[in-house]
């Protein structure tokens, strides 16, 4: 039965005195049965890209807002009609079933998504859990709740008047592999082939050294597969933006990025823009993961499959996609554990199709990882370490740090200079002399975004951790405190990175005078270990290989143990099929982190971000993001031991306020000691 049909029969069925759906407004300047064609158009176009139930979307269509047609309703009134809504359905359901054609437990399935279709899918009550009972298979649940989703992308098209546009997020091809070949930079012709080769495999796992040029490959499994949509999991909001920016070259609107800081990034000083602009759009486009293209973090991944808040609205897009997880060694144990539990929890079901990216490969995490996926094609190119000699590594006394720095510099060397922590990386910084920059954690997100476009010109970077990866930049030499053996590697893989020789000494390699943030033992074998091998790089990057070795004997038996923890803790997540989870995404991504940061205010901008909140109950939905991103762009974040002894929470806060601390668009946030 059509839609509007479907509706005209169930006023023509209700005892419930309601007006005329053809007649009666359900959004500003359009009828209620126009809604429903309009959001049948879309569900029709998705349900058919993605292979879902469209008669049990379409009824949803055409009930969901039966509701707005009792005479109280008018437009303005947020509450109550999908409630409404459902009593009524819940009356004639009997009746209306037969019309349909469903089973009982699709005609509950069907009033209990009336009733939620402005909520997360949480069962108020155990008559909820109860009337779902019947959905036990896992590929049914998904394809129901999926086709629950496309309702709700369909009616958010309609209801912002984006109906062609959302169409055009599911209908967009891929450009040829020659445009992806033009953007790689030095890429040689036997690499190119190598790469296209093993991009032709279904599930891949590739080591190869830093440098080798892994970050397109993903690319390239998405131009030859061409999947619905491909989803590019980075580790650093550097990685996300630099991939945008080369990608929009060749994809242009068909790229997007989603973080939890993506809407500060994308509106920018967008603040005092009218509702509806061209920014706002994206934002939501992006939230959904609508692009053909999304770069995102692995944290987006995870909640969104492990049904955090709604996320029928952005689950259904992972449907026939190739997922790229780039640099997954730098993910903590529980993570890799709880994205391996999820992967194989999904993979047949939604066909997704995984490529495995690391320069540093830790032999418990491949491990778990490619078990999860089944069949996997594996690709160890790390044996090319050997016939590189990018490097040459010396260690020198941390006195001997800033002479060293200012020789380099006088001899025209683009230097890198990595501290293991924000307070070492801002004393150093301030005694360094000539064009510097410095990067930390500790920076609100509006200051580390302007500092990152200024990364490719600085002559003097000074950093932490965060420089590690994904930096497709070249430095002529680094200055770095000892670290975990695979952090040293990737820091030593932005020096010299397209080269393969050097006859001097480029890394100088300096003893930390503690070993915070690492534990002890981790660093002093890292230490031990590099003090044993260093100086076999001189003969070819083989000696990396020797290193990782090392390394991973001493983290083996602790990483299995927490990769299995957090397997289990996944599992029963996931059990029921259908349902969104109850839970905190914020405080689920740092459990799964091991993090203890926490998001901060400085004091400096504390009385900015209270006007900012007592101006929010005002405006409406879409001024309000604006004055959230406005908030975000002010937070920072700060380990939580760090923190507690200074912040100050009031109850009409979103996010503490830490005292005794400085703050400066130069130097971060920093004790005043400093």
């Amino acid at each position: 039965m059509d839609p509007q049909n479907i509706l005209l029969k169930a006023v023509e069925l209700s005892k419930d005195r309601l007006e005329d759906p053809e007649k009666k407004n359900s959004h500003p300047h359009k009828p209620l049965l126009k809604h429903v064609e309009e959001c049948s158009e879309v569900v029709r176009f998705i349900s058919g890209k993605y292979g879902l139930n469209v008669q049990f979307s379409l009824a949803i269509c055409a009930l969901h807002d039966i509701g707005k047609l009792r005479p109280e309703w008018s437009i303005g009134i947020k509450e109550g009609h999908s409630r409404e809504g459902a009593a009524i359905i819940e009356k004639i359901k009997e009746e209306l079933r037969e019309e349909l054609g469903f089973n009982e437990g699709e005609m509950n399935l069907l009033i209990f998504m009336i009733k939620k279709h402005h909520s997360s899918l949480k069962p108020d009550n155990y008559m909820d859990f109860k009337s779902l009972s019947w959905l036990k298979e896992k590929k049914e649940a998904c394809l129901y709740a999926d086709s629950f989703g496309a309702f709700k992308l369909a009616d958010f098209a309609s209801a912002n008047g984006t109906v062609e546009e959302m169409k055009l997020r599911f209908e967009g091809g891929w450009p040829d592999i020659e445009s992806l070949r033009k953007l790689i930079k030095n890429l040689r012709e036997d690499k190119w082939r190598k790469q296209v080769e093993l991009v032709s495999n279904n599930n891949i796992d590739l080591a190869a050294p830093t440098g080798w040029g892994k970050t397109f490959v993903g690319v390239l499994k998405a131009l030859i597969d061409r999947p619905l949509k491909l989803f590019y999991c980075l580790p650093t909001i550097t990685a996300i933006r630099k991939m945008k920016e080369s990608l929009e070259r060749i994809m242009g609107e068909e790229v997007g990025e989603y973080f939890y800081f993506s809407d500060v990034d994308l509106l920018g000083d967008q603040g005092e823009t009218v509702e509806g602009s061209n920014e706002e759009r994206l934002l939501d486009f992006y939230r959904l993961f609508l692009p053909k293209v999304n770069l995102t973090t692995v944290d987006q991944l995870i909640l969104t499959l492990i049904r955090a808040g709604k996320y029928h609205m952005k689950r259904l897009c992972f449907r026939d996609s190739v997922v790229v997880l780039d640099e997954y060694h730098l993910l903590p144990a529980p993570m890799i554990g709880a994205l391996s539990k999820i992967l194989e929890y999904y993979r047949d079901v939604y066909n997704m199709r995984i490529v495995l990216m690391t320069a540093t490969p830790l032999g418990p995490y491949r491990r778990i990882l490619r078990d999860s996926l089944g069949y996997v094609s594996t690709f160890d190119l790390t044996g090319e370490y050997r016939s590189l000699r990018r490097h040459k590594f010396s260690f020198i006394g941390r006195d001997e740090a800033l002479n060293k720095l200012e020789e380099l510099y006088k001899e025209g060397k683009r230097v890198l200079v990595i501290m293991n922590t924000v307070d070492r990386a801002i004393d150093f910084y301030k005694k360094v002399k000539g064009e510097r920059l410095l990067l930390h954690s500790r920076f609100t997100v509006k200051d580390r975004l302007r500092k990152e476009k200024m990364i490719d010109d600085c002559r003097i970077l000074v950093s932490t951790q965060v420089a590690e990866v994904s930096l497709d930049v070249s430095f002529d030499s680094l200055i770095t405190e000892v670290a975990p053996i695979p952090s040293i590697i990737q820091r030593a893989g932005r020096v010299n990175r397209y080269g393969n020789k050097t006859e001097s000494v480029n890394v100088f390699l300096v003893d930390p005078p503690h070993h915070e943030p690492y534990s002890e033992i981790e660093l002093k074998y890292s230490r031990d270990t590099l003090y044993d091998l260093y100086k076999e790089l001189e003969h070819g990057e083989e000696a990396v290989l020797r290193m990782l070795s090392e390394y991973e004997k001493l983290i083996r038996e602790t990483a299995e143990r927490e990769i299995n923890k957090a397997r289990g803790k996944i599992e029963e997540l996931l059990e029921d099929h259908l349902f969104s989870k109850d839970m905190d995404e914020i405080d689920i991504v740092r459990k799964l982190r091991g993090d203890p940061s926490i998001l901060v205010i400085p004091s400096k901008y504390e009385d900015e971000v209270r006007k900012l909140i007592e101006m929010m109950p005002r405006f409406s939905y879409l001024e309000r993001m604006k004055i959230y991103s406005k908030i975000k762009g002010y937070l920072v974040p700060l380990k939580f031991s760090l923190a507690q002894s200074f912040m100050n929470r009031e109850n009409n806060f979103l996010f503490p306020v830490v005292r005794d601390f400085e703050y400066s668009e130069e130097l971060g946030l920093y004790r005043y000691a400093t």
